[in-house]
């Protein structure tokens, strides 16, 4: 086990049994306790973001500070570079 510790024993004693779970199991349990743990988004602040973020985009596109690329280029481009990268 890691070098953290944990005065409470039924907290040690959970930790211990789920030590035993296969990784998977582990890892659906790790993602389930970090999506709790982290503090809930304040709606009005993600839509701003977001608009925020689509706005700087739009404006990026508009004077030409990134290019449109057409989708079955982008794909084109993807395949290509998943089969070189197969081998890895």
């Amino acid at each position: 086990m890691s070098a953290t510790t944990f005065e409470d024993t039924e907290v040690q004693d959970i930790l211990q049994r789920a030590m035993r779970l296969p990784s998977k199991v582990r890892r659906d349990i790790a993602v389930e306790l970090l999506d709790s743990a982290r503090p809930v988004d304040n709606p009005d602040e993600v839509k701003s973001a977001w608009q925020a973020e689509l706005s700087r985009r739009v404006a990026d596109i508009e004077n030409g500070k990134v290019r449109m690329i057409p989708v079955a280029e982008s794909m084109a481009y993807l395949r290509q570079h998943l089969a070189e990268t197969a081998g890895q």
